[in-house]
């Protein structure tokens, strides 16, 4: 058990003889009371995040969390109040049977918590996702209950900065290669081709404009991801400095992630697929990460399988 497995402990603990002393009646109006706070701060979460611009990775996630646990306990501390006042108004005869139906509703509140909320805490980067991750309370959550709500899922794409589908579902890691090298030990030659093949594609959707990289996969055809152009009308291609180019989905894999783009007037050299690729080879993955500059990042190949994830729309 890790550090968060023994305050999850505490507060089911302390979950349980707070249920006990307020009694079934006053824990339900307090969960009630929770509900409708946090109902209130989801109807204000997107009007805050909205005005809320950082370049620290999750700090729009902690703002959200932040926002729904503060109206949380708001509700919570005022169904607290009045529930405790309907407790006492409870026959004497009937309270003890009233005390063991709130310890388990309170016990059962902390258990439901940490299935709606810690998956979303698993998308912070850093150590708190793996402290959520190397937590055996929150993975056997995670096993043995139903896939949180919509409503959550629409919470992680709202506090999510990146655009980028989670390929690896829930509490599970994704496959480990060792760390990544120091330098990839790519020929020259080899990275400069690829460079001369690998493209910037932007576009705008609902609002929003989306931007990713792509590769040349034949004369005037790029590969890029589907999520990269997803709901866009007017997509564009350039080369590191080149013009922007008129590019047009000619086929759209929303399960795989995977968009085949038409780029007339391109002249760019095609990159031909490496064939059984084997595993633990030096690699490079080249870029445009957040419309940035062109990047190279060393890398190494892991082992390959099939994964659960979500689609180009999040689903």
């Amino acid at each position: 058990m890790n550090l968060l497995d023994w305050i999850l402990v505490g507060l089911l603990v302390v979950a349980v003889l707070a249920g006990y002393r307020l009694g079934l009646v006053a824990r339900a109006l307090s969960w009630a009371g929770l509900v409708a706070g946090l109902l209130l701060a989801t109807r204000l979460l997107p009007v805050v995040l909205d005005r809320f611009e950082t370049d620290r990775p999750g700090s729009r996630l902690l703002l959200a969390l932040g926002v729904l646990l503060g109206g949380a306990l708001l509700g919570q501390a005022l169904g607290g109040v009045l529930g405790a006042r309907l407790h006492l108004a409870l026959p004497r005869a009937t309270r003890p049977v009233d005390s063991v139906a709130g310890a388990a509703v309170g016990g059962l509140g902390v258990l439901v918590a940490v299935w709606l909320l810690l998956p979303a805490a698993a998308e912070i980067e850093g150590s708190s996702a793996r402290l959520v991750r190397d937590s055996r309370i929150a993975r056997a959550i995670d096993d043995a209950a139903p896939d949180p709500p919509d409503a959550v899922q629409t919470l992680r794409r709202l506090v999510d900065e990146s655009g980028i589908p989670r390929v690896f579902d829930d509490l599970r890691r994704s496959p480990i290669a060792g760390p990544p090298p120091t330098d990839a030990g790519i020929d020259p030659e080899v990275l400069e081709r690829v460079i001369a093949s690998t493209v910037r594609v932007q576009g705008e959707a609902c609002g929003r404009v989306q931007q990713g990289s792509g590769w040349v996969a034949e004369r005037g055809v790029v590969v890029t991801n589907a999520h990269v152009v997803a709901g866009e009308d007017d997509t564009t291609v350039s080369l590191d400095g080149g013009p922007e180019l008129d590019a047009t989905a000619v086929h759209y894999d929303t399960r795989n992630d995977i968009a085949v783009l038409d780029v007339p007037g391109l002249e760019a050299t095609p990159l031909a697929l490496a064939q059984r690729p084997r595993r633990g080879t030096d690699a490079v993955v080249i870029g445009y990460p957040e419309n940035g500059p062109l990047a190279f990042t060393p890398a190494r190949l892991g082992r390959s399988g099939e994964v659960t994830s979500e689609d180009s729309y999040g689903r």
